[in-house]
């Protein structure tokens, strides 16, 4: 799953928008595939204006090619597994999606077993500037 952040181009689909932001922000080359979760996030200033609001699109998607590596917006890009995401500050709500889709049991560290190129055993961890 990939979740970029300049947002989509004028004419470019999510799909497209998506497999460039991943390439862009983690140089690896993915197959973007259905949205799994929407969600809205506001950013407000001190006084409560909002300033930006992102509209947040979280997609299936294949790796094709390409080694994991952080870029000018990304402090660090790297594979992880379900059990070293259990270490990493998450939100409740990735976690919540990335168990419905299969990617970890909340009983169990253990990988599930891959059903299809659409369940990773790993995941991509990109942390923006």
């Amino acid at each position: 799953m990939g979740d970029s952040g300049r947002g989509a181009q004028a004419g470019e689909t999510l799909q497209a928008g998506a497999e460039r932001e991943i390439l862009e922000e983690t140089g690896i080359v993915i197959r973007a595939g259905e949205p799994v979760f929407t969600c809205d996030s506001f950013e407000r200033d001190g006084a409560g204006r909002i300033r930006f609001h992102y509209v947040i699109v979280d997609m299936t998607a294949d790796y094709l090619s390409g080694d994991v590596k952080g870029s000018d917006d990304a402090l660090e890009a790297r594979w992880v597994s379900p059990a070293e995401l259990r270490g990493l500050p998450v939100t409740k709500t990735t976690l919540k999606l990335l168990q419905q889709i299969g990617f970890f049991r909340l009983s169990t560290t253990k990988s599930v077993r891959q059903e299809s190129n659409h369940i990773p055993s790993e995941l991509v961890v990109i942390k923006a500037l």
